[in-house]
């Protein structure tokens, strides 16, 4: 049934999350809001790609969710600061990668029938203070995608 896959996928990525990176990380289900620490993640939107039916009695179809999670690293100080909020932000997407390898993770507690990241980009940028106009730091945001398939 279409959007039962998706709700129960970002329910289980934001429970796996919150045991993979806990605090002062934050992880939130959606966008964090005005808290911004120095490292968020942020199980965000999906796609829900459904297949075609079969020509069988049941008609069944395979589901499918791409959800998109944003990593969001903040360093303190100048243009040094970019390698090192880009070094961090990719070693916890490796801690996701490396996450997804166990079958069981894989299954998100019984979620989904297999999930991995299928793609991630980073984006750097200067962090601004709105108030002075100043740069107060550097930003590696990796928006990830996840990729969730139902029991075929």
């Amino acid at each position: 049934m279409a959007g039962t896959l998706v709700g129960s996928v970002k329910s289980a990525l934001f429970d796996a999350f919150t045991g993979l990176f806990p605090a002062p990380t934050l992880v939130s289900y959606g966008d964090p809001g005005e808290y911004q620490p120095n490292e968020i993640i942020a199980v965000m939107g999906s796609v829900v790609p459904v297949s075609r039916p079969t020509a069988s009695t049941n008609r069944s179809r395979e589901e499918g969710a791409e959800t998109t999670v944003i990593v969001s690293v903040y360093v303190p100080g100048g243009q040094e600061a970019q390698q090192t909020a880009t070094e961090r932000a990719y070693a916890m997407v490796g801690q996701m990668s490396d996450y997804f390898r166990a079958a069981f993770n894989a299954r998100l507690g019984g979620a989904a029938y297999d999930s991995w990241i299928s793609e991630y980009d980073d984006v750097p940028s200067v962090a601004v203070d709105p108030a002075t106009g100043n740069a107060t730091g550097r930003v590696c945001e990796i928006t990830v995608k996840i990729l969730s398939k139902s029991r075929p």
